[in-house]
């Protein structure tokens, strides 16, 4: 008896194993429209949605394979092969998505030092007092560090301790201010 357990446990990391072959892939378009892409031998793929607020966009029906982002935030898709394997997936919305820059918020927004080490000065500028997120995450949208911030009219200067542990690579940090489109920019972890 415990000979067959193992030999199903091991039939199962072997499916799943043979998952990572799959491609998986989020794409956006200029509408703010995100569509898994899921290709492999381990198919059919089925799609849990989740917005920013962790809400499951799509209880009734794991095929949608798109979904159309209406806040901003990170929005993230577990995709699931036929054997039960499970990728997930993130991907950070900020509006507008394809506008050009010179729609966006003039906050003059930067980083010192870039490339960092452990820490951070975020400086921007704000036209009236509001609550400002600041939030940092790697090129998949995993959020590694987010605050919510009060800034005044005029210039704001904020600093970021971030932990020893943060690997060394490329980060996104975003800055959304009220009702202002979201602002973000690449940094350097040395």
């Amino acid at each position: 008896m415990k000979m067959q357990k193992i030999t199903i446990l091991l039939t199962c990391l072997l499916f799943c194993w043979s998952g990572v072959m799959a491609k998986y892939a989020l794409n956006v378009s200029c509408s703010n429209q995100i569509t898994a892409i899921a290709n492999g031998a381990s198919g059919p793929y089925y799609f849990t949605w989740t917005n920013p607020n962790g809400v499951v966009l799509n209880p009734a029906d794991h095929t949608v394979d798109k979904i159309t982002a209406t806040t901003a935030g990170t929005y993230s898709v577990i995709i699931t092969n036929h054997y039960g394997c499970e990728t997930i997936l993130n991907v950070l919305i900020g509006y507008p998505s394809c506008k050009l820059s010179s729609t966006l918020a003039n906050t003059n927004l930067s980083i010192y030092p870039n490339p960092f080490s452990d820490g951070l000065l975020v400086n921007f500028e704000n036209e009236t007092d509001a609550a400002a997120f600041l939030q940092i995450s790697d090129l998949t949208g995993k959020v590694f560090y987010e605050q919510q911030v009060s800034s005044v009219s005029g210039k704001n200067l904020h600093q970021i301790e971030l932990s020893q542990d943060l690997s060394k690579g490329v980060y996104m940090l975003s800055l959304k201010i009220g009702n202002q489109p979201v602002e973000t920019t690449k940094l350097i972890k040395e």
